[in-house]
């Protein structure tokens, strides 16, 4: 920690590593309660109408929801404080969020969202979409017709919550899902059994059941409902990989170096006419905690812990090396100095300010301050 002598004009979000050398840095807070009006914008919606192609959006978290529908029909970098920052109110969108042509490029970053979020069936073409770390509490639908779809250290919230890619005839390719949560039985699934989604991509993700501090199937619990994907590296906690029994076109699936737990039997993986190699079958994957609170069944983003405890099988077990689960690959869900699931941004951030010199000094006289701030991660 050092002490600087600094003047403050006013501190919202910090961030780089998203801002481009031309692009417009636009700021959004509707704390109506803060003096002086600290963001350009009140409202998102208003900041995504100012803004040019290219234009970063940074949103204060608040105490207030940002309740607005946004659409998004230019490549733009919108960065919330994160679904459960450390310091400060989260960023929460009350709303929906839809994709519209010309959205290709753009990357959400920290954000809560409440309401769907996709192309509102709307069967937009859009490319190269990232959503990171990310809250979803509501279905992520893509009608046909993405490319580059990439959505990373995300967390999928509740059993009504489904990932819905090809809800009409179409092709969607390069879909990406790395180190997400997917909690009380949040699933992926390919909704029209007439079409594909080749390139998808499913690693280092954790399937939850939910509801079970004993893991149990339930009939028709099923992690995955799609054909032709990639599945590697993940955790599926008391919940049923793939559905293999609703109709012959969920196969066709690589399994490899995933781990099963339930507590009743379920089958090895790869089973009906899916193949693979290397998954661990049926082992307690050892968390250091999870559903820790009685008064939740759900994943506990301030109590659960699911780093693996020491002699997990899911340490150093991944295809890379790293860990089965979100806790391996690229881009690991926990640092070194943060106990929680935040969601925060991978930016610098001040998280802390302490006044060391009085709180009373004269007119030129430097007023001296200790900050603490969040490290890249």
């Amino acid at each position: 920690m050092k002490q600087f002598s600094i003047k403050i004009v006013s501190l919202g979000l910090a961030i780089c590593g998203f801002l481009q050398a031309s692009a417009t840095t636009r700021t959004v807070n509707n704390g109506t309660y803060l003096p002086a009006n600290p963001g350009q914008y009140s409202t998102i919606s208003a900041a995504i109408s100012a803004a040019s192609a290219g234009d970063t959006i940074l949103v204060a978290g608040s105490l207030t929801q940002y309740g607005e529908n946004l659409n998004i029909s230019k490549q733009l970098t919108i960065v919330g404080a994160g679904y459960n920052p450390q310091y400060g109110p989260s960023t929460i969108v009350n709303g929906t969020l839809t994709l519209q042509s010309g959205a290709s490029g753009s990357n959400f970053i920290g954000m809560y969202f409440t309401g769907a979020v996709g192309d509102g069936y709307g069967y937009y073409t859009s490319s190269n979409v990232t959503f990171f770390r990310c809250f979803f509490n509501n279905s992520f639908t893509i009608a046909n017709n993405v490319s580059g779809l990439n959505l990373i250290e995300n967390i999928f919230n509740g059993a009504n919550v489904r990932f819905n890619l090809s809800w009409a005839s179409g092709t969607n390719t390069g879909v990406v899902f790395e180190n997400n949560i997917f909690t009380d039985g949040a699933t992926i699934y390919e909704a029209n059994a007439s079409s594909s989604t080749p390139q998808m991509v499913i690693d280092h993700n954790l399937f939850l059941a939910g509801y079970y501090s004993s893991p149990s199937q339930t009939d028709y619990n099923y992690a995955l409902q799609v054909p032709n994907a990639y599945v590697t590296n993940n955790i599926f906690y008391g919940i049923v990989p793939i559905d293999t029994n609703a109709t012959s076109v969920y196969n066709s699936c690589s399994f490899d170096n995933n781990l099963t737990y339930c507590s009743t039997t379920i089958k090895a993986l790869p089973y009906g006419n899916n193949i693979g190699a290397s998954n661990i079958n049926n082992s307690n994957p050892l968390f250091t905690g999870i559903f820790t609170s009685s008064a939740s069944p759900y994943l506990s983003l301030n109590g659960d812990n699911l780093r693996p405890q020491s002699g997990s099988p899911v340490l150093y077990a991944a295809s890379d090396s790293s860990n089965i689960g979100p806790t391996g690959g690229q881009y690991a869900v926990y640092d070194v100095t943060n106990p929680f699931l935040s969601g925060e941004p991978r930016q610098p951030m001040v998280e802390t300010i302490t006044p060391v010199s009085s709180t009373s000094v004269h007119i030129g006289t430097p007023f001296v301050i200790q900050v603490t701030a969040k490290e890249i991660r």
